[in-house]
């Protein structure tokens, strides 16, 4: 068994801002044409969980392990909870983003949740004023966008986190549709966050987040009004949307057109949890060619994930056609108590192994196995194909193994998922020659040689058996 590479840093060349797309739209490059391969992490309440300091540690030790990308919400509701004094936002000194609420006077970053006035006889008061944004809050936002642009990182902004329940639970949803934040507020706000980001050069712009607004509502042409409003400002970034699970950025009809990145979020189904791959797919061979990221899927530490999910989740989704992956985990979106001790999870880990096996290959060239015409790579043993029905949650097929290659033959590679069980069978003749065919351990990071097979027929390969951390899943690469 040879050594790939089990720690250390792993090389990220600092990407040349703003990005761009591909000649063929599916992936996203630099000013210099370098293919940018989107490897992030759900960092949502960093806007107000975190400090200065603590910002840089996160960042330099994300850049450490190969992530270039985070997902953040511009402001959010969930650490302001209802009946009580708001937090203080450690990198914005305490400042909350709105000064006003709907009467005129002082925003006391009550947001009014549901769950939170249970018991004290309160009424809902979603009274935030978009038509105030504070100053001093998003002077810490341009601080934010500057510390990772430093670093060579994208972040993926959420303008408007909309929220789960239809904004009862958390997000702003319901401040979106009080009196006050009308089409025209919500369109000046969003002339607001244009004219103020618009020369940004990291920045990827995100709209929802946990519901899917309701065909033609008020809300729906409220948060429609702000997208526009950020473009009427001459902001030219990149759009993805982040709805309910289950469901891709363009899914949203208002918002369909608007979508440059196809954003994907699933969960699969309860308590057994769904693969990526088939929305991936889903997403990858839309009429339409764009960059598909998978923008959330269930995080490390929650819903019971074993470690070996999580691995079939990023993998499943970066070999079905991604142009990268966003992985999550529990403290670390939410900064909660122990977040510094989680930037080592085997998650992080095993995130860090993928991204130092594929900056080695030519990953934006690949084709998912049996897509724009690409060949069926696995031909015997492939497992079983989910019966995906969007929206419903469907699940099944996480033995099924996610093959892509690259059209001129240079390289074929396949991750065969721990519940994946027996020998599969590949057709040969999809590589331009004789292949050097390796298996790749995703939990060390090392190789173990199986020799050099013809390009002819097809031929049978069984997994090492248990990788390294007492799994079953491998990743097979043939290459010349």
């Amino acid at each position: 068994m040879t050594s790939g590479g089990s720690g250390g840093t792993v090389p990220t060349p600092t990407p040349v801002f703003p990005l761009k797309l591909s000649s063929n739209h599916r992936y996203l490059v630099d000013q210099n044409g370098v293919p940018f391969r989107m490897q992030g992490e759900a960092a949502w309440d960093a806007s107000v969980s975190l400090s200065l300091s603590e910002w840089r540690t996160y960042l330099d030790n994300r850049k450490a392990k190969g992530f270039n990308t985070v997902l953040v919400q511009i402001t959010n509701p969930v650490r302001y909870q209802s009946g009580s004094p708001a937090p203080a936002s450690k990198g914005a000194s305490g400042a909350l983003p709105f000064l006003k609420n709907a009467s005129g006077g002082t925003w006391d970053g009550d947001p009014g949740f549901a769950g939170n006035l249970v018991g004290q006889g309160g009424a809902y008061h979603f009274d935030a004023d978009f038509s105030t944004p504070n100053p001093a809050y998003f002077t810490w936002i341009d601080t934010l966008l500057a510390e990772a642009a430093a670093r060579g990182v994208v972040v993926v902004l959420t303008a408007c986190y909309l929220g789960y329940n239809n904004g009862f639970d958390d997000g702003w949803w319901q401040t979106l549709n009080n009196s006050v934040n009308t089409q025209t507020v919500s369109y000046g706000f969003g002339q607001y966050l244009g004219n103020r980001y618009k020369n940004v050069p990291n920045l990827i712009w995100e709209m929802g987040v946990d519901m899917l607004p309701a065909p033609g509502s008020e809300g729906e042409q409220r948060a429609h009004r702000m997208l526009e409003g950020v473009r009427a400002a001459g902001d030219s970034h990149f759009w993805t949307g982040h709805w309910v699970h289950d469901y891709l950025s363009t899914d949203e009809m208002a918002f369909s057109n608007d979508m440059d990145i196809e954003g994907v979020y699933t969960h699969g189904a309860y308590p057994t949890l769904g693969p990526t791959y088939p929305l991936m797919r889903l997403g990858y061979d839309r009429t339409k060619a764009m960059p598909t990221l998978l923008l959330e899927t269930t995080y490390e530490g929650e819903h019971g994930a074993t470690a070996a999910q999580i691995r079939e989740f990023m993998w499943g989704a970066q070999l079905s056609g991604g142009a990268g992956v966003l992985f999550g985990n529990l403290p670390l979106w939410d900064f909660a108590s122990g977040w510094d001790k989680a930037l080592d999870s085997t998650g992080s880990m095993d995130m860090q192994r993928m991204a130092t096996l594929l900056a080695s290959l030519p990953w934006h060239e690949l084709v998912p196995s049996g897509l724009n015409n690409m060949k069926s790579l696995i031909t015997a043993g492939a497992g079983t194909v989910a019966n995906y029905a969007k929206g419903t949650g469907a699940s099944g097929g996480d033995d099924w193994v996610v093959a892509a290659a690259t059209p001129n033959g240079s390289t074929l590679i396949a991750y065969v998922p721990a519940p994946h069980s027996g020998s599969i069978t590949v057709d040969m003749t999809a590589l331009s020659g004789t292949a050097r065919a390796r298996w790749y351990d995703p939990t060390k990071g090392s190789f173990t040689a199986i020799g050099n097979i013809a390009n002819t027929g097809s031929h049978e390969f069984s997994t090492p058996g248990n990788n390294g951390a007492g799994a079953g899943d491998w990743v097979l690469l043939l290459d010349h």
